[in-house]
């Protein structure tokens, strides 16, 4: 009886350790249904500001936002992937030296304009990120400064409201959903 009563119990707490909850099973069905990646292959989207020029710079390399003349960090935007997933898109990185602003975009046409006829240089895909709201992404909205020829991006619908109603940015949409 003894001995039932043991393997019983041992079979009833391995069976707990490996049960997931309800919330979770349908996470990871609707993740997979989607094609979601593992967040955890995510990586940081260091922000860092020049005040200087007035230009948001945006890069997941640590050692080049550390570097990086005249910027100061701001932290983290979110993590995007570094290569591309299921479900990921190019988040395009552009740098014009005549105005110092840095843009990034996930439209490839926008990129070609901007490096055919506006004066941006192409620095490559900044990183991946999913065109939609899929996978518990989140927007990152993107905001641009005409006077001072700065694009802004921000997961934070406070500081993009902050932005555009008191620091003279006008909203330009959602740039591209990344993770938290």
């Amino acid at each position: 009886m003894k001995f039932s009563f043991a393997v019983v119990a041992s079979l009833f707490f391995a069976a707990q350790a490996v049960a997931l909850p309800a919330e979770l099973k349908d996470a990871e069905a609707s993740n997979a249904a989607h094609g979601c990646p593992n967040g955890n292959r995510a990586t940081p989207l260091y922000r860092a500001f020049n005040p200087s020029v007035t230009d948001h710079f945006y890069t997941t390399n640590a050692v080049e936002v550390r570097n990086a003349r005249g910027y100061q960090q701001e932290g983290q935007a979110g993590r995007v992937f570094s290569r591309q997933e299921s479900s990921t898109i190019p988040f395009y990185r552009l740098y014009n030296p005549s105005n110092a602003n840095h843009f990034y975009t996930t439209n490839q046409w926008e990129a070609d304009n901007a490096a055919n006829t506006l004066g941006y240089n192409r620095e490559g895909v900044a990183g991946y990120v999913f065109g939609a709201h899929i996978c518990g992404s989140v927007p990152l909205y993107r905001l641009y400064q005409a006077g001072s020829v700065d694009h802004f991006y921000t997961t934070n619908q406070w500081e993009a409201d902050n932005a555009a109603n008191t620091l003279g940015y006008t909203r330009e949409g959602v740039a591209g959903y990344i993770l938290q």
